[in-house]
This record gives structure tokens, C-alpha cells and sequence, in this order.
């Protein structure tokens, strides 16, 4: 699928690790056996540019979507939860959801957010 960004936000955005390969349903992330390429119930999300994005499935559809702010938000904190150590964004205007039912944040707040420095903490490259 094509995601395409609504034109009155931030814009997809990008890391030093964009490729995010995770289990398509939520439930099953965290869990053993990791996903892996060419798995059923796979999914590779990709950022293109600032106003377009991929994911694909080995279920889904061909398609272009034009997708709500919500949904740019949650791919954002998808990128953001794969980044090893930079995120990169055209301005601090993108907008991110780290945890599932939280509220989407700006980017220029992501140096602050406790759930991004946690993960980094933990990083042990």
C-alpha cells in the first residue's frame, strides 16, 4: 500500500533504521517467533518521502490511501521505535504516537518524551 500524507501536517518522517518489519497484528508484537521476511502476518513499513509511505503485506491489496493524521502518527512512532539513534524529520511539526491510546505529539517534543530516552537508555550498541 501507498500512504499518502495529508498536506496540513508534518509529514512522514524517517531514521538511521527505516525499515520496521513487525508482526501486522498488534498482539502478536513482543512475542516469539519474531517476524521475519516472506512470513504470513508480516509487515514492512517504509517511508518514501515527507508525503509518502509503504507498507506491505503479504495480505493486503495494491492500493493508494489517503490516510487520516492519526494514521501518519502511529507510522511515525513505528520509525521512531525502530531508530537506533536518529530520527530525521523535515521540521519538528511531524506529529508521533509512541503508546497505543495516547495522544499524538510534535516532533520537536521527542527529545523530552520519556518513552523515546527510555528506549535509547536501554540501547546497547
Amino acid at each position: 500500500m501507498l500512504l499518502k500524507a495529508p498536506p496540513d501536517t508534518g509529514g512522514f518522517i524517517t531514521s538511521d533504521h527505516p525499515v520496521c518489519l513487525m508482526w501486522s497484528k498488534r498482539e502478536d508484537r513482543g512475542h516469539d517467533p519474531p517476524p521475519g521476511h516472506a512470513l504470513m502476518g508480516t509487515q514492512v513499513l517504509f517511508p518514501i518521502s515527507k508525503t509518502l509511505a509503504m507498507v506491505g503485506t503479504f495480505e493486503g491489496k495494491d492500493r493508494e490511501l489517503d490516510v487520516f493524521e492519526s494514521h501518519v502518527s502511529v507510522f511515525n512512532g513505528a520509525v521512531i521505535s525502530f531508530a537506533k539513534r536518529q530520527v530525521y524529520g523535515a521540521d519538528g511539526k511531524f506529529l508521533y504516537t509512541l503508546r497505543e491510546g495516547e495522544k499524538p505529539r510534535r516532533g520537536d517534543e521527542l527529545h523530552n518524551d520519556r518513552f523515546f530516552i527510555q528506549g535509547r537508555d536501554n540501547d546497547k550498541e
